[in-house]
């Protein structure tokens, strides 16, 4: 996907990766609209930028209301609609066995980190199929999607469950002009980051942002690549994680492609895509 004069929207965009991936796609001549939970936060980042291409959107990503109002905002604010959407947004483990505080059946860990972003993928495939246009997804994973973080265990499964939703999407949509793709980054110096955990990065060694922020322009540009899972480790450098890995995975795919292009066929004519 082309980068100039497309719309992004960056939900996670006032701090850390998001801010500085609104801050490149804005330096390749893309519209931004970027949200957040902290209006100081996002208001701050408008008064710094002082772009016209760039708009704050006050959004809590868990308020399925404030999602849906991103796309009317950014066709307000530039006269077009929405070309690709990257989720960033992330809390670590909002709880834990010893503070088990959480007793009323959900985890903010689980509403942040997957079931918005559930929300924020079909949401998007939604607009894309409607509009009848080529759409780019790119959803943030963590290195602790590939792995086990036996301090962290339910941000873990949460990364671990938006590489399934990767995936899954990607296959669907594969016969589309919709890419769905993720982004599993090792650590970097960010707000998230602090405590034992600065103990384990600075041993295993913190990835530059700007690497990082190479890897989301890699996934957007590169119209060949759907279901795909690039991580980036210190050292290694990027790194798309192989598919099909065995001949059982291979022939489970090859089974379901019939009943994928069926469905694809039905959303299609449920959005009245001509």
């Amino acid at each position: 996907m082309q980068i100039e004069k497309s719309v992004a929207l960056i939900y996670g965009g006032t701090s850390g990766i998001g801010k500085a991936l609104a801050m490149a796609l804005l330096d390749r001549g893309a519209n931004v609209i970027y949200t957040g939970s902290s209006l100081e936060k996002g208001e701050d980042m408008a008064k710094s930028i002082r772009t016209e291409r760039a708009v704050f959107h006050h959004c809590d990503i868990t308020d399925w209301d404030k999602q849906e109002e991103c796309y009317e905002h950014a066709r307000q604010a530039f006269g077009k609609s929405v070309d690709m959407v990257v989720v960033i947004a992330g809390v670590l483990d909002s709880s834990d066995l010893m503070n088990d505080h959480e007793t009323d059946g959900t985890y903010h860990t689980i509403q942040v980190n997957i079931t918005a972003c559930v929300k924020a993928n079909r949401l998007a495939i939604q607009h894309f199929l409607r509009e009848g246009k080529q759409g780019c997804i790119i959803n943030t994973s963590s290195i602790y999607g590939l792995y086990g973080a036996p301090l962290a265990p339910m941000y873990s499964a949460s990364k671990h469950a938006i590489i399934g939703l990767t995936r899954s999407y990607g296959l669907l949509l594969r016969g589309t002009d919709i890419r769905v793709n993720c982004i599993a980054p090792s650590f970097i110096e960010t707000s998230m980051l602090s405590g034992a955990a600065k103990v384990t990065a600075a041993a295993i060694g913190y990835i530059p942002m700007e690497t990082c922020i190479r890897g989301y322009l890699r996934l957007i540009e590169d119209d060949g690549l759907n279901g795909d899972i690039l991580s980036i480790k210190s050292g290694d450098g990027m790194l798309l994680e192989p598919k099909n890995l065995n001949d059982f995975e291979v022939k489970l795919t090859e089974l379901s492609t019939r009943r994928t292009d069926t469905r694809v066929s039905e959303m299609k004519a449920y959005f009245e895509v001509k």
